[in-house]
């Protein structure tokens, strides 16, 4: 999809305390704070927790978010259901998220945080099983051999950053089962990344045009796998896989992605792909 900030702040690296829904209205002031990035996908933070839409994948991400805590994989957020106007619940955390997380990847120290982080999510979800026919993001309610639920949206901009590196992973509305090799491949087209150096400059924010080969090879080497030698191929495999996710949630009914096909964003996803994998680096 097209670059962008943002994300759902959440996470259960601070644990929250008691809703101020389950607390006497004597004793506090139920404000809310707007997390809005974009219209059609209204977010509030009401105290620790978060407020969201829910869609016809947040069942299937309230079982993958549990699974994850009871496992203490402290980088995703708490799951708390829905509220009483339906809303996805979850956990808040504090860091700093969205347009930074791009400076916070131009060091290769900062490269190898984000691929160990994607690694370690990856070992997590390995054995999580959705039950009761829960509908991900994709349509899937199973997880096949040699898949795992991916995050679907493994950006900078989607990761809680402190001093030290990544703490949180936000915005799970697209996680689906799918081979893992494709949350690697989408973290790498951010990061490498796959755009032309005058994009790298000016979106991406770096100083001077990067070494894209290094960058690959760092990612995948702290992530623990070989680079594929067709990965330009790859890449734009994974960009049209992307695009069809798009097109398919707008067909549900998805204000968001319908909000990106109308403005163009799948023509720009094959651009994207077409020059990937012309790409000799």
């Amino acid at each position: 999809m097209v670059d962008r900030g943002g994300g759902m702040p959440g996470g259960s690296r601070f644990e929250p305390g008691m809703h101020p829904h389950h607390r006497p209205q004597s004793q506090i002031l139920v404000r809310e704070i707007d997390l809005t990035t974009n219209a059609a996908h209204p977010i509030v933070r009401i105290g620790d927790r978060v407020h969201r839409p829910a869609g016809f994948w947040s069942e299937a991400n309230q079982q993958l978010l549990t699974h994850l805590a009871k496992l203490g994989f402290n980088a995703a957020p708490r799951p708390y259901g829905f509220d009483e106007v339906g809303r996805e619940v979850v956990g808040f955390v504090e860091g700093d998220s969205g347009a930074v997380g791009w400076y916070r990847i131009h060091s290769e120290q900062g490269l190898r945080k984000y691929a160990a982080l994607l690694r370690d999510y990856h070992r997590a979800v390995k054995n999580f099983k959705p039950t009761g026919g829960v509908e991900f993001s994709n349509g899937s309610t199973r997880v096949m051999g040699g898949q795992v639920v991916c995050h679907g949206d493994f950006g900078p901009w989607n990761l809680v950053w402190d001093e030290e590196g990544p703490i949180g992973i936000l915005d799970w509305d697209l996680a689906h089962p799918a081979d893992p090799l494709f949350d690697v491949l989408y973290a790498v087209e951010y990061s490498a990344p796959y755009r032309d150096d005058q994009a790298a400059l000016d979106f991406h924010h770096f100083d001077e045009a990067p070494d894209r080969r290094r960058r690959i090879e760092v990612f995948f080497d702290e992530y623990g796998i070989a680079v594929p030698e067709n990965i330009h191929v790859l890449v734009a495999a994974m960009q049209r896989g992307v695009g069809d996710q798009v097109r398919y949630l707008a067909s549900r009914g998805s204000k968001f992605q319908q909000a990106l096909v109308n403005d163009g964003d799948l023509e720009i996803i094959e651009n994207r792909a077409q020059w990937s994998e012309a790409q000799t680096f």
